[in-house]
């Protein structure tokens, strides 16, 4: 800009390039993949002794080596020297000692040698068919030289190199000049840091012929200073070795003021930075909204883009990002990820047919992508997952209720080799173009730059003529999709610009924004998995953990330095232990290096949402009052005497659980729950009782009926076994002893009905009735009012010519209550709902069955069984014999609660009682803890 100030129209702008297209515009030869690089790497590998090694195991160890040979070709290494000195630095490190002079030393000392991982490390065995030995392994430090110069052979026959490659080739022909001229009379470089010895040779042979200049970015205090800051370590040696020709003023500015901002939370950071662009409108520090192209925000954490981009101000409206949008966070991505694992966890039913895993089902179903292009497919499949209870879904249940989603469910073969799963990605990807709206560019553009990633790894695969697992090749997408980016359109000069760490060198703002200054995220924690051991790479002066430090060093302090007004934020939460978010040791260099600088130090605060809880009511309108009247004789639906306790306990649960339908107690889980346990005990009492013998058609339980059964005896087992296997056939498999958690399920049962039964055989003999029995019907509450009841009753017997309805409870259910108004008192949080549950039970059946003979109602608390016995029900000081005792309290009470269920003056509202949300699914709709 301050070139256009300077000249008058017209003139032509100079050619910009980065130093990566500098030098590759040098050589003839096209830039390869990283692929491209692997398949070629491998191919030499393999000429060099190790046929049998698959592509899928040399992926790991052949990424190293191409970093290797990069720093090799860069820094104008002599391979065979540095791989010389590798060899003999690893055959020093190597033991020698024969397998039975190791076994001899172990023995004596009673502990083994640690070998290390040495060996294996660098050890590949060569596939001949023999027993792997000594003189079978192919030591890869022995070949690396032949591999280097046969992968560039390799590269260069088909007119490709590798960056570090175009390096060597700039040096060689800036070198030879006068035979290879050079299309410009001046180059000039700008904004350089730490070279490498390439770059410094092409510098100084330039600089030689009087075709350079350089310039030198050093006005920043960290460069100068005696403190031992890295920031100026190396840009100082290279402003002295190459100079600018014409002088500038590179005198130390001073730091601007600076905000180190402290925010509990990643997200809030963007929050925050929003507050403070915010802020800059306000005070006029942005004086131009449409077109803050002075003021930047830094984003070292590219997963805080989105987040970012939300918390830009309305009056903001033009945006710059310079970073592109990385591929792996767009929802296409997220989706391919979600069905490769959903297919990768798949398995068969004993008819062959694909199954999947239900969470995966769930998950997939539930993506807003997806979704969002079949919302009625996915949320209908998803009711059905939900409903058969099924932990493994078959392919067969998803074609007969959403066959329009099968491309996703594609059979797992799918993923068996490298060309199916290339076919099947490239026909999912084209399956959700067309299912997206052409309106919904943004996502068509994710799309399309996913494939362009993936056709150009299928290009590479197919010309290298390599076979792969299908699981390599996602690996290899993975990878490639965490270095790829969806580039925005848009104009550079204007706008905010949002941008990573890398694209500010060379860049000044006046208002900077820096988010994650925390460690491992800003600098980046130094990894470099190599070949070359640290002390051969320090040697020969590569790139190591001092280089990388002093890079982002230069980075930070540059940037910050020529701004006017700066904020840095940082994570401040301090969970503990290694994973702690520590503050950045840059932040940490300015409080205690430069306090000076450093104007506030503060912890962010960002305004959300109100936590103050609000009543939630929900008034009964005209549709809701219609869902209720199916609750009525001719309607499809069914009151309960659980659901009357729901009810009762809170009317807000009931609207959400039966009158919209939504029971997350419904949903399947991975482990045998409370409420399995409960059905398994419930169905194998059901089995027991009725395979017992009869006597004049009547089941009649006696002592000597129970003690057969108390003796070792496995007929209760097996019933037990069965009713596991009915209840959880995704657990058991026909023929296979139980194992684990259902084995542990089977001992418990087994003791809970051993206890029981020795308790009913010290009671004297009764008959049994029923077990389970199903009832339904219409219940009367009054003249205007019928509902319909669904219930069903766990045991009827008959004991001393009483009639018993017995409920088996495997909870924490007692056998008394204070009163009958204390089990219709919701803010009572230990109200029995056992007693109001087996009260309804009687009272239907006088009802249906219009039976008003004596009935006893009787809990078996099965956990309490073995401590109190089996106890009688009290309500006060009053023991139950009759139901008929307490129905001049109850009935009212229970038509009372009835009735005010369909009163359209009476809202549904939340519990007052704070223990009725203790274990409710929908607290967090009301704000309660």
């Amino acid at each position: 800009m301050e070139i256009e100030k300077r000249l008058q129209p017209p003139y032509l702008m100079p050619a910009i390039a980065p130093v990566s297209q500098f030098v590759s515009d040098l050589s003839d030869l096209t830039e390869a993949s990283r692929f491209q690089q692997l398949t070629t790497l491998y191919s030499i590998y393999r000429k060099l002794g190790a046929e049998g090694l698959s592509f899928d195991d040399f992926i790991f160890w052949g990424d190293m080596i191409l970093n290797d040979f990069n720093d090799v070709d860069r820094w104008l290494i002599d391979a065979r020297e540095l791989f010389t000195n590798v060899k003999n630095e690893r055959e020093i490190s190597s033991t020698y000692l024969s397998e039975q002079q190791i076994e001899v030393i172990e023995s004596y000392w009673g502990d083994e040698i640690n070998r290390g991982a040495i060996d294996e490390f660098w050890t590949h065995v060569k596939s001949n068919g023999e027993k792997p030995v000594h003189s079978n392994f192919l030591k890869l430090w022995e070949i690396l030289y032949p591999l280097y110069t046969g992968f560039r052979e390799a590269l260069e026959d088909k007119g490709l190199a590798t960056t570090g490659m175009f390096y060597r080739n700039a040096v060689e022909a800036v070198a030879a000049y006068s035979d290879y001229p050079l299309p410009y009379r001046r180059y000039i470089f700008v904004g350089f840091n730490v070279l490498s010895t390439a770059e410094m040779k092409i510098f100084s042979r330039l600089q030689s012929r009087s075709m350079a200049d350089f310039y030198w970015d050093f006005a920043s205090p960290a460069f100068t200073d005696e403190q031992g800051n890295r920031a100026g370590k190396y840009v100082e040696m290279n402003r002295r070795e190459f100079p600018s020709r014409y002088p500038l003023d590179d005198s130390p500015v001073p730091f601007p003021a600076i905000k180190l901002i402290g925010v509990p939370s990643q997200i809030g950071q963007a929050k925050i930075a929003g507050q403070i662009i915010d802020g800059w409108l306000s005070d006029n520090t942005i004086s131009d909204p449409s077109n803050a192209v002075d003021t930047a925000v830094v984003l070292p954490d590219e997963n805080l883009f989105i987040p970012m981009i939300h918390s830009i101000p309305d009056e903001i409206s033009g945006l710059n990002v310079t970073m592109g949008f990385p591929i792996k966070l767009t929802p296409v991505a997220a989706l391919i990820r979600l069905i490769v694992r959903l297919q990768l966890r798949a398995s068969k039913t004993r008819e062959g047919s694909p199954s999947f895993f239900y969470e995966d089902v769930i998950n997939l179903l539930s993506m807003p992508l997806l979704s969002a292009i079949f919302p009625e497919e996915c949320l209908s499949l998803i009711s059905v997952v939900r409903n058969s209870r099924l932990f493994r879904i078959p392919l067969d249940l998803i074609r007969e209720n959403a066959s329009v989603l099968l491309p996703v469910f594609a059979p797992a073969e799918t993923f068996e080799s490298g060309a199916s799963t290339r076919s099947y990605i490239k026909t999912l990807l084209e399956f959700l173009d067309k299912g997206i709206p052409e309106t919904d560019a943004l996502q068509k553009k994710f799309i399309k730059g996913y494939g362009e990633v993936l056709d150009s790894l299928c290009e590479a695969t197919t010309s290298s003529a390599i076979e792969m697992k299908g699981t390599t090749l996602l690996r290899m997408i993975e990878r490639s999709m965490a270095t790829s980016s969806v580039n925005f359109s848009g104009e550079p000069l204007q706008g905010l610009q949002i941008m990573g760490m890398l694209e500010t060198r060379a860049l000044d703002f006046k208002n900077l924004i820096i988010l994650s200054l925390n460690e491992r995220v800003f600098p980046k924690r130094y990894q470099r998995r190599s070949f070359i051991p640290d002390s051969l790479r320090t040697a020969y002066h590569l790139d190591n953990a001092d280089f990388q430090e002093s890079v982002f060093s230069y980075y930070f302090y540059r940037v910050i330095s020529r701004a006017e007004n700066v904020a840095l934020l940082y994570d401040s939460r301090t969970v503990g232990g290694l994973k702690s978010n520590e503050m950045s040791r840059f932040a940490k260099q300015l409080l205690f290096l430069y306090p000076d600088a450093v104007t506030e130090h503060t912890s962010g605060v960002f305004h959300g949402l109100t936590s103050q809880a609000l009543p939630v009511s929900i008034p009964k309108n005209g549709r809701i009052l219609e869902i209720l009247e199916r609750y009525k004789p001719g309607g499809d639906r069914n009151l309960s005497p659980s659901s009357i306790n729901t009810y009762i306990s809170c009317p807000l649960n009931f609207y959400f659980s039966f009158v919209e339908g939504m029971n997350p107690d419904n949903e399947t889980v991975d482990y045998m729950d409370a409420g399995t346990f409960g059905d398994v005990l419930h169905t194998t009492l059901e089995a027991f009782y009725p395979s017992l013998p009869r006597t004049n058609g009547k089941i009649l339980v006696t002592l000597e009926i129970l003690e057969s059964y108390l003796r070792p005896d496995k007929r209760i087992d097996a019933i037990i076994d069965e009713k596991i296997r009915e209840c959880y056939p995704q657990e058991t498999k026909d023929g296979v002893p139980l194992s684990g958690e259902t084995l542990v399920m089977a001992k418990v049962i087994r003791t809970y009905i051993d206890t029981l039964l020795r308790l009913e055989k010290d009671n004297g003999t009764f008959e049994y009735k029923k077990g389970e029995l199903p009832l339904k019907g219409s219940l009367k509450i009054n003249d205007d009012l019928s509902v319909n009841i669904s219930l069903k009753i766990d045991r009827i017997d008959k004991k001393d010519g009483v009639i018993r309805f017995i409920d088996y409870k495997t909870g924490s259910d007692t056998t008394d209550a204070p009163s009958v108004e204390s089990i219709f008192d919701r803010m009572n949080p230990y109200r029995n709902k056992a007693i109001q549950q087996l009260m309804f039970y009687c009272n239907f059946w006088h009802a249906h069955r219009n039976d008003n003979s004596p009935i006893k109602p009787m809990i078996y608390s099965m956990k309490h069984l073995a401590k109190d016995g089996i106890q009688p029900i009290t309500v006060g000081d009053m023991e139950v014999m009759d139901y008929h005792q307490l129905n001049e309290e109850y009935l009212p009470r229970l038509h009372q609660v009835i009735s005010e269920i369909f009163n359209p003056e009476v809202p549904f509202i939340q519990s007052e009682s704070p223990h009725s949300c203790t274990f409710c699914n929908f607290k967090s709709v009301c704000d309660r803890k």
